[in-house]
Formats: structure tokens, C-alpha cells, sequence
């Protein structure tokens, strides 16, 4: 004898769970129900068996019935889950408004918008969320309506089924925007235009952005436009820059755009007079990130721009391999807030093109710059531990403190340079010495003991006694 087929296994299984719909336990005949749920549109002969469990004594027998003939999705269904609707068990009015929604026969939307329009929270939110799958315009009036309500859950439902209705909903939420209705709706409608993405929108959202009167609703017609991204919105977008009250939305909004076009008028914006411009473009681009760097460096290339901080900072954040150039040209000018700017940028970088020209910024006058290159040498870690070492005998003491720090915060991986940082345990400047005592204790190796032991004994600076003291009990504690 051949053994059974998949097909035949299934059928099998169906033929005992609709046995066990009659079993005098509770239990056998709800996980019976379930199971045929679980089965779906296979058990469409399980079909008759459980629109009788609609009127089983058991609450969960009737409710777990609704879902499999839900799930099963014969229309044959309708007219028994229809008259389940009006069950005294709130649970089991939701499943059947559930299932009717899964079966999707226009027929059931009347019977649906009745529940949407009751006053049962519960029941309303799956009667909406079945009308979104149902997709039947009728729905969208009822649908709006409850975008009214003080209920947020309830309105949550409402706008994901109107998000389901698509573009046959556009038409309807347009008007809301035009009518001068309720702020709260009008703000509601251009979100949902937003998010269905029906580009017939875009004239009536441009409109709300520029003129209504209440700035939540003119933010949320930006938002949607960035959606959107239709032909004609953009410059209304970059005048939104200028404006205090939808400048950050309208910077959003170009940010979705993320083509040429906004990324190239925001960089003529940053050479405008007006400094509110230059900052709204520089904030828009950052938000753009990876995409507008292309753009960025050629107009560098081109000197369509200047190189100014935020520049330097983008390119530190968002650049590839070709902004490590422009940086550390940007480190070479002289202006502190450019060279400060591009130390930090180079850092955040971590391309070990830079550290040479890391290691010049030591030699700074301004304790920032040299400050703020040291740190970023410490982010390049291993990389920057050969050079460091190289420097820990520079005629400039700067350099020398500098390179013993930064090896210190590097930690174990600088191990190989710890003899050269032991004989700075007696260089003329306190400073270095305090700096060598911390940054062997940092780096922790044993062969340092000894040596920070003769230190201390002829040291007579109290603040450099104080590193040697903290380095000898951190080595010899461990």
C-alpha cells in the first residue's frame, strides 16, 4: 500500500477536526475551530460544519468559528457571520467584522460601515480595518468621518484604511484640505495624501504649504510633498527654508527628495547673503547625507563652493575615500575653525592618508587644533601607533606630549612603543614626563614597573609624582 499524499494527510486532518466541532468538550471544539483557521482556504468543506459553530453555546467556539470562516474566504459565509454581528459577546461581533473584511465581498461594506458607525470602540476599529481591506470607495465618507473622533486608536485604523483605499481617495481628502475644515482633519488628510503617494495631489498640497493659515498643517503638506516628489514642488520647498515656522519640515521634505536638483540649489544657497539660508541648506544637506557628497565634491572641485565648516563636517560624515584630500587640505589653511573643523573631520574619517598631516596639527599654536588632532589620531587606533611613535622624540615638546598622550589612550595595541616612552620619564618638561607616567599605566605593561619606580624617587614635581604613583598602582595590581 502507498503512503498517503500530502494532499490526502490534509484532508484526513480536516476530517477530523470537523468531527471534533461536535465533541462535548469546550476545548476540542474551539482548537478544532483554530485548527481549520490555521488550514485556511483548504478546508473549504469545513465550510457548513462551522457557520453551525456560529451559534455554538461557547463564546470562543462562535469567535474562533468566524476567524476559519474568515480565513477559508467562501462568500457562502456572508448572510451567518452578517447575523453573528449581532451577538450579545463583543468578541464575537469582532472576529465575524474581522472575517467579513477577509472575505472580501463588496456586499458585506454597508453591513461594515453600520458597525464603523456604532458606539463600540472595539468592534469599530475591525470594522474599519476590514473596510480598508475591502477597498470599496463607499467606505471613504464613513472612513473620514472618524478621523474626527477623539478615539486615537480608533483614527489610527481609520487612516491605515484609507492609506489601503489608495489613490481612489485622493479626490476626497483634497477637499478636506481645500475646505477650511477642522485644523486637527486638514492636518490629518495631507499626511494620508503623503503617504498614498497620488501625485494629483500635489497642487493642492502646495497650495496648503504656502498658504494655510494654522503652520501644523502647512508642516505636514511639506512632509507629504517630500513624498511626493513631483515636478513643481521643490522650489517651493527651498523658499520654505526661509521661512522660521516650516523651515526644519521643509528641509525634511527636500531631504526625501534626494535628487540633483534640490541637492544642487541647496548649494547655491550656501554662498546667499542671508545666514538663515546658508544654515537652512547646510542643515537640508546634512539631513540628504550619502547622496548629495557627489554633488559636494565637484562643486569643490569646480570652486562653486567654498570650503566652510559645515562642508568640512558633511564630507567627515557622509564622504568616501575622494573628501580625504579636500580635508586635509582644509587642515592646511590658515583658519582655525576650518583647520579644527577638518582635524575633527579626518578623525570621524579614520584614513590613514591623514595621519602625517595629523601629527603636523600637533605642532599648532592653538591648543584646539592640537587638541582636537590627537584625538583623532586616537580614533585611527594601530594605524597611527608607528608614526606616533616616531614622534615621541620631536625637538617640539607639543609634539612629544601630544604623541605620549595619544599612545596612552590607544592602550594595549601601542605595547611596542612603551622603552621609547620610558626614557620621556626624564625629558626636561614636567609636563611630559606627567604624560609618559599616565600613558604607560594606561597602556599596562609590566617592563614599565621598574622604570617608574627610579622616576619617582627623583622627581620632585608633586603632579608628575602623582602620575607616577597612579601608573605604579595600577601595574602592580595587576
Amino acid at each position: 500500500m502507498e503512503p498517503a499524499t500530502e494532499k490526502e494527510k490534509q484532508e484526513q486532518e480536516i476530517t477530523e477536526h470537523i468531527k471534533a466541532l461536535k465533541d462535548r468538550k469546550t476545548s476540542k471544539r474551539q482548537e478544532a475551530a483554530r485548527a481549520l483557521g490555521r488550514i485556511g482556504k483548504a478546508a473549504k468543506a469545513a465550510m457548513e460544519p462551522l457557520i453551525k459553530c456560529l451559534s455554538d453555546k461557547d463564546s470562543m467556539v462562535r469567535a474562533w468559528s468566524a476567524v476559519a470562516l474568515g480565513e477559508i474566504g467562501d462568500p457562502k459565509a456572508i448572510d451567518a457571520l452578517t447575523h453573528t454581528l449581532r451577538s450579545d459577546i463583543l468578541t464575537v461581533r469582532i472576529r465575524a467584522a474581522s472575517a467579513l473584511g477577509a472575505i472580501g465581498d463588496p456586499r458585506v461594506t454597508a453591513t461594515l460601515i453600520e458597525a464603523l458607525e456604532g458606539e463600540e470602540p472595539m468592534l469599530q476599529e475591525s470594522a474599519a480595518t476590514a473596510l480598508g481591506i475591502l477597498r470599496d470607495p463607499r467606505a471613504i465618507e464613513p472612513l473620514i468621518k472618524v478621523l474626527q473622533g477623539e478615539d486615537a486608536t480608533l483614527r489610527w485604523r481609520a487612516a491605515n484604511a484609507l492609506e489601503l483605499m489608495g489613490k481612489q481617495a485622493t479626490k476626497h481628502l483634497s477637499q478636506i484640505l481645500r475646505s477650511q475644515q477642522d485644523p486637527l482633519l486638514r492636518r490629518r488628510a495631507a499626511e494620508l495624501l503623503g503617504r498614498i503617494g497620488d501625485k494629483r495631489a500635489a497642487k493642492t498640497l502646495l497650495k496648503t504649504f504656502q498658504e494655510d493659515p494654522d503652520t501644523s498643517v502647512r508642516e505636514e503638506a511639506a512632509r507629504a510633498l517630500g513624498r511626493l516628489d513631483a515636478k513643481g514642488t521643490m522650489d517651493p520647498l527651498l523658499e520654505g527654508l526661509q521661512d522660521q515656522e516650516v523651515r526644519r519640515t521643509a528641509a525634511e521634505s527636500l531631504a526625501h527628495i534626494e535628487d540633483g536638483r534640490a541637492i544642487e540649489a541647496l548649494i547655491k544657497d550656501l554662498k546667499d547673503r542671508s545666514p538663515q539660508k546658508r544654515r537652512a541648506a547646510a542643515e537640508t544637506l546634512e539631513r540628504i547625507g550619502g547622496p548629495a557628497t557627489e554633488t559636494t565634491l565637484k562643486a569643490l572641485q569646480k570652486g562653486l563652493l567654498d570650503m566652510q565648516p559645515w562642508v568640512i563636517e558633511f564630507l567627515g560624515k557622509y564622504g568616501d575615500q575622494r573628501a580625504t584630500e579636500p580635508l586635509i587640505r582644509a587642515l592646511q589653511v590658515d583658519d582655525i575653525v576650518l583647520q579644527r573643523a577638518a582635524a575633527e573631520a579626518l578623525g570621524n574619517r579614520r584614513d590613514q592618508r591623514a595621519i602625517p598631516h595629523l601629527i603636523q596639527a600637533l605642532r599648532h599654536d592653538s591648543y584646539e587644533v592640537r587638541q582636537v588632532a590627537a584625538k583623532s589620531l586616537g580614533n585611527m587606533r594601530e594605524a597611527a601607533v608607528e608614526l606616533l611613535k616616531n614622534s615621541l622624540h620631536d625637538r617640539d615638546p607639543k609634539v612629544r606630549y601630544w604623541a605620549t598622550t595619544i599612545l596612552g589612550r590607544i592602550g594595549k595595541p601601542a605595547t611596542k612603543t612603551v622603552p621609547m616612552i620610558i626614557t620621556l620619564l626624564t625629558d626636561r618638561d614636567p609636563s611630559i614626563r606627567q604624560s609618559a607616567a599616565w600613558a604607560l599605566g594606561e597602556i599596562g605593561s609590566q617592563q614599565a614597573i621598574e622604570p617608574l619606580r627610579q622616576a619617582l624617587k627623583g622627581e620632585k614635581k608633586e603632579q608628575v609624582k602623582a602620575a607616577l604613583k597612579w601608573a605604579l598602582a595600577i601595574l602592580e595590581n595587576t
